[in-house]
């Protein structure tokens, strides 16, 4: 029997063979292997490996130097199975690194908040806990510790996103149970260490008013209007003050359900597909787009003008990253914009999202910015139980996740700006392109 191989993304980036270090080469030769291993079995390409490793101003030897890097973890990393081949493989114009998913830790991760999901589907909380407590404890520090660049910060802050929602959703299973005290430490302690976060502020206010400690939860919400008033000028959410009325009222009414309004207890979770980033998956959809529309003859004119969106500046990023197509209905758009996002899907390694906005579907009411936002993200491999409650934590962690990302989206049949505006990345490195 081979002896077990083990992979870490979310601490130091190291590797295992039994209990054995594998020494792994310089800083930059773990960050090939560190892109390989957010892959999660994906491919990425020789072009991606370099700007993970040098940024925008790669040396011109870049290309022979991933190349020899790659020769040198294949050597220590040696067979990955017993017919002796190697972990990382040729794929087309790069590589991916073959683990089995108990072989890292980022898995590993994924599968036991799955698991926390099938528990708390079942009425098993406690359960659900443990299994979330289990994949909380996966974690060794700083994610990527020792990676230097704009690639791993950015992975980084994708990372510590999906750590966070993790913690909440625990939380909110705790609150489930009534252990409202157990949580008041830890709140206390993300507060600390995220002071802008509104969502912490809520919930540590919430375990404060239930276990009677009414003035210390208005100290909190005190100090983060202070904080936002003082640093950006601004106050507190809508959210957050509505609870702090309550609070200040003592209301007796205030329920688990008032912080997590929308916790869609009991979704079921697949486990992460075979290539998915950090939650960013493949090309793939989230629903297909119909397959019997008829072409859409005579616009190749004004699809020309939309490949002039992907005109890119010296750095690689793109000038414009939003374009609008209006045509008239039972035009055969949805199937042209199809076929063209498939000519130029390339261009966006990270994915190729298509989502039916139903603005003008007479069948369905069109789809809120709340369904829209929570489709996108499970689509990138975002749990349904971890989705946040409110429009605006999901967008913000839509955006966090694709911070950096090359990803090209497609908002069909949209109905006006207020629908889509939500949706947009915020990232000159992906393209929306919304039809209507």
């Amino acid at each position: 029997m081979s002896e077990h191989f083990w992979f870490t993304v979310l601490g130091p980036v190291r590797a295992q063979r039994g209990s054995r270090e594998i020494e792994l080469g310089s800083r930059q030769q773990r960050a090939v292997l560190a892109v390989l291993l957010l892959r999660e079995n994906g491919h990425a390409s020789l072009s991606e490996l370099i700007e993970a490793v040098w940024g925008t101003a790669p040396p011109r030897t870049a290309g022979q130097t991933i190349r020899t890097y790659i020769h040198r973890l294949r050597k220590s990393l040696g067979p990955a199975h017993d017919a002796g081949t190697s972990f990382i493989v040729s794929a087309g114009n790069g590589y991916a690194l073959r683990v089995s998913p108990d072989q890292l830790d980022l898995s590993v991760f994924r599968q036991r908040v799955a698991m926390a999901e099938g528990a708390v589907g079942t009425g098993h909380h406690a359960r659900a806990i443990a299994h979330l407590r289990d994949a909380l404890d996966l974690w060794r520090g700083e994610p990527l510790a020792g990676i230097p660049g704009t690639y791993a910060m950015s992975q980084r802050n994708r990372l510590e996103a999906l750590r966070l929602v993790a913690v909440e959703r625990r939380i909110n299973v705790e609150y489930e149970l009534g252990r409202f005290g157990e949580a008041t430490a830890e709140l206390f302690d993300l507060v600390a260490k995220h002071p802008l976060n509104e969502r912490f502020r809520e919930m540590l206010m919430f375990s404060l008013c239930k276990t009677g400690r009414q003035a210390e939860a208005l100290a909190v919400y005190r100090e983060v209007w202070d904080l936002l008033s003082e640093d950006l000028g601004a106050e507190p959410g809508p959210r957050l003050q509505v609870l702090h009325e309550r609070v200040r009222r003592a209301d007796p009414e205030l329920l688990v359900s008032d912080i997590f309004p929308d916790p869609e207890v009991g979704s079921a979770v697949p486990e992460s597909p075979a290539g998915t980033t950090l939650g960013v998956s493949p090309p793939r959809a989230p629903s297909p787009p119909p397959a019997d529309l008829p072409t859409l003859d005579g616009r190749d004119d004004e699809l020309d003008l939309v490949d002039t969106l992907l005109a890119v500046d010296a750095q690689g990023v793109a000038t414009v990253a939003i374009g609008v197509i209006v045509v008239m209905a039972r035009a055969g758009r949805t199937t042209r914009v199809e076929d063209w996002a498939d000519r130029i899907a390339h261009r966006f390694p990270d994915g190729h999202i298509y989502l039916d906005l139903r603005g003008y579907d007479s069948s369905s009411p069109a789809m809120t910015p709340m369904e829209a936002s929570g489709s996108i993200l499970r689509s990138l491999g975002v749990a349904s139980s971890l989705l946040p409650s409110g429009v605006e934590g999901r967008t913000a962690l839509y955006r966090t996740l694709l911070s950096g990302r090359r990803i090209l989206l497609v908002l069909d049949n949209a109905r006006d700006a207020e629908q889509i505006r939500p949706l947009l990345t915020g990232t000159p490195s992906s393209l929306v392109v919304v039809t209507s």
